[in-house]
């Protein structure tokens, strides 16, 4: 925020029909998750994210979001086809321990009840060194048990509390509210849908 400087990205999951035609998510990532094929979306977007991680590795470290839906958690055979993915992708991506510049990004929604289970899928990545982030924290969805029982490192404030900042003495008082909380636990906040300079002075301040 005082510099300007980018210093992460979000990968997006497109299509590109024959005639190369750009089709959004949200007019097939919906039929993926009814037909539970979203798991191997998610892992094609993760595959050429981790590519794309060490083409940029010779620049500044940046970290490399990635949406993973609920149908991802239900298959733990894909967490270890990650970590080889990653391993094969760069010999020196580090060892066990060293954090990694891919982020996953989960919505509350997508956790699902049993933060539990979500935390030993996600474990081995966890161990890998990968990190976690909160997506649309806010949303009505929200949950403190998801930041008690799973290691976030980043909380994504809900985008439509920043769009109405600006205009709402409510909105900036959540949004200050998950800033304050997010900073007693060490969390990194995100904040999403800026589209005006007003908000991001606000968000700066």
């Amino acid at each position: 925020l005082k510099t300007g400087e980018v210093v992460a990205d979000e990968a997006l999951a497109r299509m590109i029909t024959p005639e190369g035609e750009v089709i959004p998510a949200g007019l097939f990532i919906e039929a993926a998750s009814r037909l539970q094929m979203a798991h191997r979306i998610d892992f094609e977007i993760i595959s050429q994210t981790i590519n794309n991680c060490v083409a940029s590795l010779d620049h500044q470290p940046m970290a490399h979001f990635v949406n993973i839906s609920g149908d991802f958690l239900q298959h733990p055979e894909l967490m270890e086809q990650v970590i080889e993915t990653a391993q094969n992708a760069c010999a020196c991506i580090g060892g066990e321990t060293e954090v990694k510049p891919l982020v996953l990004e989960m919505t509350e929604r997508e956790v699902l009840e049993d933060t539990a289970d979500a935390y030993s899928t996600l474990k081995p990545l966890i161990d890998f060194g990968l990190r976690l982030a909160l997506d649309d924290f806010g949303s009505g969805y929200s949950s403190y048990r998801y930041l008690l029982d799973m290691p976030f490192t980043f909380l994504k404030i809900e985008g439509a509390l920043v769009q109405n900042m600006s205009e709402s003495l409510r909105a900036q008082k959540i949004v200050q509210h998950i800033q304050a909380m997010a900073s007693d636990m060490g969390l990194i906040t995100v904040a999403e849908f800026i589209g005006d300079q007003r908000t991001a002075d606000m968000l700066r301040d």
